[in-house]
């Protein structure tokens, strides 16, 4: 996800089995991101809180790993 922190990036949708939940530190470097889709085996959600304070208003997150403190985490996001 290097290289992708441009200031208009509004919608990335990001899928690979190798995704961990470091993806969401990337995420958060994106200013102007407002959805977010993730495809991933191994996310369980614990990265979330990086999120907190961005402009993301829909996420998307389908990942089988997801845990209850992943769960926690997303009931602190501010999402439509």
């Amino acid at each position: 996800m290097r290289g992708l922190a441009t200031p208009t990036l509004t919608s990335v949708y990001v899928s690979s089995p190798k995704l961990t939940d470091d993806v969401f530190a990337a995420l958060a470097l994106m200013p102007s991101l407002e959805r977010v889709t993730i495809d991933a085996r191994d996310v369980t959600g614990e990265g979330l809180n990086r999120l907190r304070g961005s402009n993301v208003a829909n996420l998307s997150l389908a990942s089988p790993a997801l845990s209850d403190a992943g769960l926690a985490a997303l009931r602190q996001l501010p999402l439509e």
